[in-house]
């Protein structure tokens, strides 16, 4: 899954798109709805929060400064 993830990822930024990959180690692949258990699902629901807010905002990065950027690499506990 991480592989396919980093090329829909790399896709989209080339077509304009702005995203962020950020890849938590050492978690399930729905960890997040484990929220209310787990702190670092709760922070990455914040972060998908505030990614969404900036892009509705119009305050993400542009599609090329995104582009420059890896995937973001998230420690789990």
């Amino acid at each position: 899954m991480l592989a396919d993830a980093t090329r829909l990822a790399a896709h989209a930024r080339a077509c304009g798109v702005n995203a962020r990959l950020e890849v938590h180690r050492r978690r399930w692949h729905v960890f997040h709805l484990q929220a209310f258990y787990l702190r670092t699902a709760a922070t990455a629901i914040a972060m998908l929060g505030s990614f969404a807010r900036e892009c509705v905002d119009g305050a993400a990065p542009a599609p090329a400064a995104a582009a420059a950027t890896s995937p973001a690499e998230v420690p789990a506990p």
